[in-house]
């Protein structure tokens, strides 16, 4: 995915921009405060229906105003998008080429983005956060994951009504929410793998994958209400040069390591012969630029990340911000 073209509306500062972008390495700069972080929030919103910073829908929309507008041009391996984002106070609206679609679901997996910032290690410290991203990534490379994913969470649902309202020992969901969740993850073994093999190109890592073991007391489930197991109780443990990634290692290689994960991630895409567009938001600000800046000019496609200061180096594109 390559966006040329971008307008945003009353989203969070921004009354009335528009914004152009090229294919390579675009620079935002901008003093605290300019709309850098608010801009990449924006571009993330294109394809992916919440904020990835928490913000609920009238947080977004400008103050004093009833909506806020989001719309995005480019190309992709599919050919040329054009995606509007309406973000009203209770709802988001989305449309391909004016025509409004009935889920992000239509739009994520097409166009796909990776998003890198500073608090993107949560993921390295709970589960929820871990699962949250790696099934997002996992349906970015695989449709049918995503597939399965749906129709597990939906067979989860309706066996936790079951389990609440239960008028007999026979469980009609058990077994299929077991069939789902193998294959779930049957895949996440093979793309794990594959994402360690592309990580071990920067730095020696190592990635275990723990899968839970997907039965429970059915006694202990009429009990408590509730299903005691499935593959959101699934675990990744990380090593670096042996040691715990988590506990035994510093932040800074925490975030090498989610730096070079999101950079293997665009090459997996590519082999897949998928366009990824790469966000950084704000990476100077926890790792070297030299760091960075080696590794990041070699990305093909699209690349847009923000920066407090001006860097004199030899970008695409630059766009300034003004506070």
């Amino acid at each position: 995915m390559i966006i040329n073209f971008l307008k945003i509306v009353n989203f969070r500062k921004f009354e009335k921009e528009v914004f152009e972008f090229k294919k390579g390495i675009n620079l935002i700069v901008g003093n605290n405060g300019a709309g850098k972080t608010s801009l990449v929030e924006s571009i993330w919103m294109l394809v992916y229906p919440r904020s990835f910073r928490n913000s609920k829908n009238e947080q977004i929309i400008k103050a004093g105003k009833n909506y806020s507008e989001i719309k995005g041009v480019g190309n992709s391996e599919k050919g040329r998008f054009d995606i509007t984002v309406r973000i009203l106070k209770d709802k988001k609206e989305i449309y391909l080429f004016d025509k409004k679609i009935p889920s992000y679901s239509y739009v994520f997996s097409r166009f796909p983005v990776l998003l890198f910032h500073s608090k993107k290690d949560a993921m390295l410290w709970t589960k929820q956060e871990l699962w949250k991203e790696f099934n997002y990534i996992f349906s970015l490379i695989d449709k049918d994951y995503y597939k399965i994913l749906l129709t597990y969470r939906k067979i989860l649902k309706e066996r936790n009504k079951y389990l609440k309202n239960i008028s007999s020992k026979i469980d009609p969901f058990k077994k299929i929410l077991q069939e789902k969740g193998k294959l779930l993850q049957k895949k996440r073994i093979i793309y794990i793998d594959m994402m360690e093999k592309r990580v071990k190109k920067f730095m020696n890592i190592k990635m275990k994958y723990i899968p839970s073991h997907l039965d429970a007391d059915f006694n202990e489930e009429m009990k408590r209400g509730v299903t005691l197991f499935g593959v959101s109780r699934d675990n990744i443990l990380f090593f670096k040069d042996g040691l715990d990634l988590r506990s035994q290692c510093s932040d800074g290689e925490k975030r090498m390591f989610l730096f070079f994960l999101y950079l293997s991630l665009s090459n997996i895409m590519k082999q897949m012969s998928k366009m990824s567009l790469l966000l950084f938001d704000d990476p100077f600000s926890i790792l070297k630029y030299e760091l960075v800046r080696k590794y990041i000019k070699n990305c093909e496609g699209q690349v847009i990340m923000t920066s407090l200061n001006y860097i004199d180096d030899n970008f695409d594109n630059v766009i300034e911000l003004k506070a």
